[in-house]
Formats: C-alpha cells, structure tokens, sequence
C-alpha cells in the first residue's frame, strides 16, 4: 500500500479532533488578515467614546481611532452595534471578533484576552443636589447608585458597596428615564458619558461633578476571545502605526480633552483631599525673609548722616511707603505662584471633568447646528430678499423717516413669517 494511502486515515481523524471554535477562529483570523472586514462590537450609547449616531452608524472617538487603524492597515472594519452587556456576549461567544474598547477586569479576563490602550478616561459618581456631598464610596451604601449592566463600574461597587445599593440598567436610556422620573437620584458613569446624558435631558445643573465623587480613572483597551493573540498581535502591530497627534486630534473632536499616560490627584477611593502642602507657606517666609535682608543690606552700606536724613519725618514717610509697597509686589507675586499652582492640582484632582463638560456642551451644540442646518439655510432664504430691499431703501431714500418706515414694514412682514 502507498506510504500516503496510510497517512490519510490519520489526517482526517486529526481533522475531526480539533473544535469547531478554533477552526472558526482560524477562518476569522486569516480573513482579517487577507482583507475581509474585521467585525468589532461597540456600545451603542456610550457617548462620546463610542455609539450609533442619529444615522444609524458608528461615532465616537474610539471609533474614530479604529477607523484610522482601518486606513493604515488597509483592513475594513465591520462595526456591530448592541447594548453593553450584548458587546460583551458577540466577543465571548465568537460573534465578533474584536470589542471597540473595554476597561481589564478580572472578572471579563477569564473570557477575553486584552490589548492596546486606546484613551484614558474618568469615571464619576453624580449625585443629585439635594443629596449631601460624599467623601467615600462607603458613603454610597444609604442610597441606590445606577449603573450600566455588565460595566466595569459595576464590579467595582460591587466590591465596595452592598448589592442593594446597586441597581443596574441594560442601557443608559432606561437608566436616565430612572433619573428624569425622580426614582434613581445617584448613578456612576464614565464622565464624559454622564455629562452627555444629563445634558440631553436638561438635568446637568441638577447634578453635582465635584472631585471627591471621582471614583477612578482607567484605560480603554481592545480586546479579543481570549486566546486569540494572533488577531490581538496584528491589532496592536496596526495601533502603533497610529501617530500620537492623531490621537489627539480624535480625542479633541470629541471632549476636548487629551487622553494622558500619566495622572495624578486623589479619588474619593482613597478616602481623602491633598492640600497644598507645607510648600506655600515656606515660600511665604521665604519671600518675607528676602525682602527684610535687602532692606538690611541697603541700610548696612548708607553712612550714619545719610541714615539719619532718611529717618526724618518726611522722608521716613517716602520710605515706609517704598518698603510698603516693595512687599505688596512681593505678596502678590507669591499670591500669583500659589494661586497658579493651586489651579494645575485642582486641574489634576478634578481629572478632566471641567473640560470634558465644555466638549460635550460644544459637541452637543454642533449636533444641533448640524440637526437644524436645513431650518437656518430657509430663514436666511426668507430672510434675503427682505434685506435686499432693506439695501435698495436705503440707496433710494436719503430720508431717515422713510428708510425707518421701511425698516419697520419688513419687520412686521417677518414676524409674520
């Protein structure tokens, strides 16, 4: 018998040996490597990183980064939309390929295997203003705190607070329909997400965003079924080619804000408030010793008659004043250094959320420029001719009355309208 005819019956019980998931897997890997689209799952309300716009496509700024990981690696991106809590289920269940951007938990490690980091985010906790301020997570456990399903801010209060403190929404338009209601009046979210949803609904100014409600700040990163690191290696090898003002401009389009490598400032996990430090108050006796040792200099090298001129009543006075005034410069220069550096810690306590709350303001103002373009280009339509008229009044009429009579009529004719 030929040496082949012997291996054949080997090679197909080899073949039927291994599972139907690895050859999928396989299949998937070499697709997206040969140019078919690579299927990714994202949140479809998880504004502004990544959700499905008012077209029915994929936005956000995490998305933006995957569609110019598509341009460098020539690869297409086939973007699957669902709530948190289904993303999470396309990935591990082989679905989809690839998760858009995920915090690492431990709990989502034993079916994913994670990536590169794609932004860096804060997450808050936002408190209605008639509850009192907090200081802890433990201060949480006397009121129902509303989560996403499935989010990683979940599992953190999880290990922090007793579950009946802790009620979980499939997507955030039932969780802020709980809010607009009155029924759910503390709620934890990445910040930019929550700053968004609040001001959808007119209900930012009845929250509060201080930095002792900053629960955390963590990593966006990609993420595949675990144990496939081929797709997750040509993913990361794709994510570096991207150059870091890309990023950021991607990163500005959506919340201003840049992501950073680095940051520091206390959370309300840590229990506590950082201070200035005994560093400004060294810097004030500094500043006061300074200005006392010139004085002394310059008296230590004037001569006894010229000392005693000074110190008449007169131009003692003119001195006292110059003195005076040397220090006040001194004070406010000190005052100034204090202040800027109170500011920057503040900035670093705070995270991003003040910035964060100007792009999502600015970014919600551009939608609804974009959402009423139509209705502003017909105004001006209308509007035109009534101000070519308004020209030719003028440039027919010298009279002051009659171009006011004119100006008048039009007005009316566009109230009318």
């Amino acid at each position: 018998m030929p040496f082949w005819r012997c291996l054949l019956p080997i090679t197909l019980a080899c073949l039927l040996a291994v599972p139907a998931s690895v050859l999928a897997d396989g299949a998937r890997d070499g697709a997206a490597s040969g140019g078919a689209p690579l299927s990714v799952a994202y949140c479809e309300d998880c504004v502004p990183f990544q959700f499905r716009d008012a077209e029915g496509r994929a936005a956000g700024m995490i998305i933006d980064i995957w569609r110019l990981w598509s341009e460098r690696t020539g690869t297409e991106v086939e973007f699957v939309p669902a709530p948190w809590a289904g993303t999470l289920r396309l990935v591990r269940d082989g679905t989809v390929q690839a998760h858009a951007g995920l915090f690492y938990s431990e709990e989502r490690d034993r079916y994913l295997d994670y990536g590169a980091v794609l932004a860096i985010t804060d997450t808050h906790v936002f408190l209605h203003r008639s509850l009192p301020p907090i200081n802890s997570v433990k201060d949480l456990a006397g009121y129902q705190v509303g989560v996403l399903a499935g989010d990683y801010v979940q599992s953190y209060l999880r290990r922090r607070l007793p579950p009946s403190a802790i009620v979980s929404y499939p997507d955030y338009r039932s969780l802020m329909a709980a809010v607009a209601e009155g029924r759910l009046k503390a709620f934890a979210a990445d910040t930019p997400t929550g700053v968004y949803h609040l001001r959808q609904g007119n209900m930012l100014a009845a929250f509060r965003i201080t930095p002792s409600q900053l629960l955390y700040r963590n990593e966006w990163r990609v993420a595949v079924r675990q144990g496939n690191t081929a797709l997750l290696e040509r993913i990361g090898a794709g994510m570096e080619r991207l150059g870091d003002e890309e990023r950021r401009r991607a990163a500005r389009r959506w919340t201003v804000a840049v992501p950073r490598e680095e940051t520091g400032g206390r959370t309300v996990a840590d229990g506590g408030r950082s201070g200035l430090g005994a560093g400004a108050l060294a810097l004030w006796f500094g500043a006061f010793a300074a200005a006392l040792l010139m004085v002394l200099a310059v008296f230590s090298r004037l001569r006894a008659e010229r000392i005693r001129y000074i110190l008449e009543r007169r131009n003692f006075t003119k001195v006292v004043m110059s003195l005076v005034t040397a220090f006040l410069a001194i004070v406010m220069f000190v005052a100034w250094f204090a202040l800027d550096r109170m500011a920057r810690q503040l900035a670093e306590e705070l995270g991003r959320t003040l910035e964060t709350v100007n792009g999502t303001v600015a970014h919600s103002m551009e939608h609804w420029v974009g959402s009423r373009e139509n209705e502003v280009r017909l105004a001006a339509a209308r509007f035109l001719p009534l101000a070519r008229r308004l020209e030719r009044a003028a440039e027919a009429r010298g009279d002051s009355r009659e171009f006011a009579a004119e100006f008048n009529a039009v007005n009316i004719h566009v109230g009318a309208e």
